[in-house]
């Protein structure tokens, strides 16, 4: 730009303003979190006593870099917590940057019951002006499946038993016993079984039988002879 100069008749060059302006950026600090069950743990959980690994990937979607990153996580029901700090292996996070941080949990009887294991967590960490930021929540619900006891069914064995009837076989049937009443008949006489002086008697005394018949027989005929 020329400028005249009237009082010496000169002609003076004058530089031109410059105008400058200038564009403040603001620190903004950003957190995403997700949380997933790492590879080598159960799904279904099956029974008490497994352990379950998760992994949370932290990354910073801010323009500023981030320090004391943290991980909270706390199960819903029954609120049981991990068994120990998540581990993460940095602190610090620069704009852009992802770490995965890890944790542990060791399924209860109260699970089983529950039938599911569901846990929250979220990430939180501050500015280099000490702003804190946080992240949003991550749940992750993992199925409890218990296998069912198969019922078996048992069938009665049934036993076919041959019973063989016994068959009297026939036999001559027993004699009856014939009762006796009274006073036993005695032996029929026999001069043979008689003693010797039974016998004499019993001749003696059938000769004096025939003797009286005799006579009775004479008298009733007139006859006077006696038989001696």
């Amino acid at each position: 730009m020329l400028h005249f100069d009237a009082n010496n008749g000169d002609t003076l060059e004058v530089a031109p303003s410059v105008s400058v302006s200038t564009t403040s950026s603001t620190a903004t600090g950003s957190l995403t979190l997700s949380k997933t069950e790492s590879p080598s743990s159960p799904n279904p959980i099956t029974k008490a006593g497994q352990s379950v690994t998760y992994d949370f990937a932290v990354t910073n979607t801010g323009n500023t870099t981030l320090y004391n990153l943290a991980i909270t996580d706390a199960q819903s029901v029954p609120g049981k917590t991990l068994n120990a700090p998540i581990s993460c292996p940095a602190t610090s996070l620069a704009a852009g940057a992802s770490v995965t941080c890890t944790g542990s949990y060791t399924v209860t009887s109260t699970d089983i019951t529950n039938a599911k294991v569901t846990d929250t967590a979220v990430a939180t960490a501050t500015t280099s002006t000490g702003t804190s930021v946080t992240s949003n929540h991550s749940t992750l619900t993992i199925p409890v499946s218990v296998p069912t006891t198969s019922s078996k069914t048992v069938t009665p064995k049934t036993t076919t038993k041959t019973v063989t009837p016994i068959t009297k076989s026939s036999s001559t049937a027993p004699t009856p016993v014939k009762l006796v009443t009274g006073p036993p008949a005695p032996p029929a006489s026999s001069t043979n079984a008689l003693p010797l002086g039974a016998g004499i008697a019993g001749l003696g005394i059938a000769a004096l039988g025939y003797l009286v018949i005799e006579r009775k027989r004479n008298n009733q005929h007139g006859s006077t002879d006696e038989v001696a």
